[in-house]
């Protein structure tokens, strides 16, 4: 009120200095007193003629802040307004999945959380990493032994000190190598057994899935949240109409009592009051402001817990909808399936590894066998020592290639050599957990997807251009976005794809845009409004403070000679940031109000009154 006030006092102050150019002009019109009387309709001519100019003091003009600047030749930016819809940026959305086998031991973020890039996500304990490191110490430990051996053999062969080997030590090898074909017969007829149990439970399982015992709980439970989503959201509409009509009471019951306060605020000062019963009635003023406070806070929460189960009941819908589409695809069922099968094929490879065991050992049986035998006959001559360093060499070269097989196995489940076997899944990149589809202590395989991310920091925008303007749009070109959701606010980007076929139903083309969007704010599927510069061009320009609006058409005020103002209507065109073209009404050059134009048309709203009366 009081900055109204202070622009008032300073208006009238203008219009006090102003009052002579009013005067002279009353002076100069003061002889139509004499003329004879004219047809109304010339007197109305010649009134609109005098009011399209006001002439102005330099003194005035200066006190009243006008601003004068010529009209010139700008940069005009054209845009093309187009409509679209916010999506995802799928450089920005990584499904993050195991490498290995093994079981979930440990899980450290749930839905919405905020992860980044490096942070683990959960652990999972993988036989499969296990033994790969335990086959690769083996192979570590055995080039190592080999080349020991090696090195001593050539140094007992130097000194000519060599011992030859024993003949029972090719027997004990033989020996060995018959129990070793015991124990994997033994071990084959093991996994027979486990692979005839697997199919068992593979056909029940089948039998099971036949008659869809696996469908219906799921389903049912998230109809029952749904439900209850229900309840909770009308319960919390009754709640807040509750809350509302107890504000309404206390607000009502504030304007009684304020309005009796101030009676025995009267009261009081004329001596009809005593003070105890003036203060009892601003006590009860004071208590029925706490109370309309106390009301409005109670609104306010009830919103807030209406909103929430609005929101509880939006995710207990998405969750029945997802039941009853995997209800429908029977796909518990199919799960059950699968692993009971996987089980099967588990039990098929252990079995064949079981029998490629066997062969093993009967092949070293076969070895061994001929070891001896050459033993026999080597024991006979003075070839041992040749012999041993050979064998030695061999060993050692195998050994090498061991542990390169050990090492690569090692890479392929992409861990290092003496990691732990409990493996950490690692987000790739920074954003929030949309989705996690792994449970505590369940079995995974390598590839199994088990979380979704998705990084909002920088989003695409699908925009539909109509086939006349496609030739306009180019990649790279900046963007300017808003949506209703932030209407106070603009997010800028560049195109950054122009599609290749047109919708043949709506005649638009594909043009994405890539977004900045580092405060999150925007998300996928929010409806959106974009300009995008198409170009720029050059055109006669004013600032979009020197023109006003009067009875609908654009107007401002162009400077004369000798201190004269003329109010003149323009054509306006394209605005673009603070200046707007000029299509028709002025030319390049001309001198123009900028600012105070406020006060001009005052000045004549002024006038036209002395005029009327």
């Amino acid at each position: 009120m009081k900055r109204w006030t202070v622009v008032a006092i300073g208006i009238l102050v203008v219009l006090a200095l102003l009052v002579g150019v009013g005067i002279g002009k009353r002076m100069s019109n003061s002889g139509r007193i004499e003329e004879p009387k004219r047809e109304a309709s010339e007197q109305t001519h010649e009134r609109e003629e005098r009011h399209s100019e006001i002439t102005l003091t330099r003194e005035g003009e200066k006190l009243a802040g006008i601003k004068i600047v010529p009209v010139g030749y700008g940069e005009i930016t054209q845009t093309l307004e187009v409509t679209g819809e916010v999506q995802p940026n799928t450089d920005k959305l990584v499904q993050v999945g195991s490498f290995v086998s093994g079981r979930v031991s440990q899980i450290f973020v749930n839905v919405g959380d905020e992860v980044r890039a490096g942070q683990t996500l959960a652990l999972v304990d993988s036989t499969e990493v296990a033994q790969a490191q335990a086959a690769y110490a083996q192979a570590q430990a055995k080039l190592e032994a080999a080349k020991r051996r090696w090195e001593n053999l050539k140094r007992l062969a130097q000194a000519g000190t060599f011992t030859q080997r024993p003949l029972q030590e090719a027997q004990r090898e033989y020996a060995d190598a018959i129990a070793q074909v015991a124990i994997a017969q033994a071990a084959v007829e093991r996994a027979q057994a486990a692979l005839d149990l697997a199919r068992a439970e593979l056909k029940r399982q089948q039998e099971l899935a036949r008659i869809g015992v696996f469908r219906y709980p799921p389903l049912q439970e998230a109809q029952k949240e749904f439900v209850a989503a229900q309840s909770d959201v009308e319960q919390a509409r009754a709640e807040l109409t509750s809350a509302q009509a107890a504000l309404v009471r206390a607000e009502t019951n504030f304007q009684v009592a304020d309005r009796n306060a101030a009676r025995a605020e009267r009261l009081f000062q004329i001596g009809t009051l005593s003070r105890r019963e003036l203060e009892i009635a601003q006590a009860e003023r004071q208590k029925a402001q706490a109370e309309v406070m106390a009301a409005q806070r109670e609104v306010e929460a009830k919103k807030a817990a209406l909103e929430r189960a609005q929101r509880q009941l939006e995710l207990a819908k998405l969750k029945l909808k997802r039941e009853e589409e995997i209800a429908s695809q029977n796909i518990y069922a199919q799960a059950a399936v699968q692993k009971a099968e996987a089980e099967v094929q588990q039990a098929e490879k252990e079995l064949a590894q079981r029998k490629a065991e066997l062969e093993q050992a009967k092949k070293r049986v076969e070895i061994a066998k001929a070891a001896l035998e050459r033993e026999q006959r080597i024991a006979e001559q003075n070839l041992l020592a040749q012999r041993e360093l050979q064998e030695a060499r061999a060993e050692y070269e195998q050994a090498k290639v061991e542990l390169l097989a050990a090492q690569n196995a090692l890479k392929l489940l992409r861990v290092k050599a003496g990691q732990s076997a409990r493996i950490p899944i690692i987000a790739p990149i920074s954003g929030r957990i949309l989705e996690r589809r792994v449970s505590l202590g369940q079995t995974v395989n390598a590839n199994d997807v088990l979380f979704v991310i998705l990084d909002l920091s920088s989003v695409w925008v699908d925009l539909r251009v109509f086939e006349k303007d496609v030739h306009a749009v180019k990649v790279g070109q900046k963007v300017t976005i808003t949506t209703p959701a932030y209407p106070n606010r603009t997010f800028v980007g560049t195109v950054r794809y122009v599609g290749d076929v047109l919708d043949e139903k709506t005649r638009t083309l594909l043009v994405r845009c890539q977004i900045p969007n580092p405060q999150r704010l925007l998300k996928p599927e929010m409806f959106v409004r974009a300009q995008i510069q198409i170009g720029k061009r050059k055109a006669l320009v004013i600032p979009v403070t020197a023109y006003h609006e009067d009875e609908g058409k654009a107007k401002v005020y162009v400077r004369k000679a000798n201190n004269r103002f003329e109010e003149r209507e323009v054509v306006l065109g394209t605005r673009s940031g603070g200046w707007i073209e000029v299509k028709a009404g002025l030319r390049e050059g001309e001198l123009i109000v900028a600012e105070g134009a406020f006060l001009l048309k005052s000045e004549e709203r002024k006038e036209e009154f002395g005029e009327e009366h």
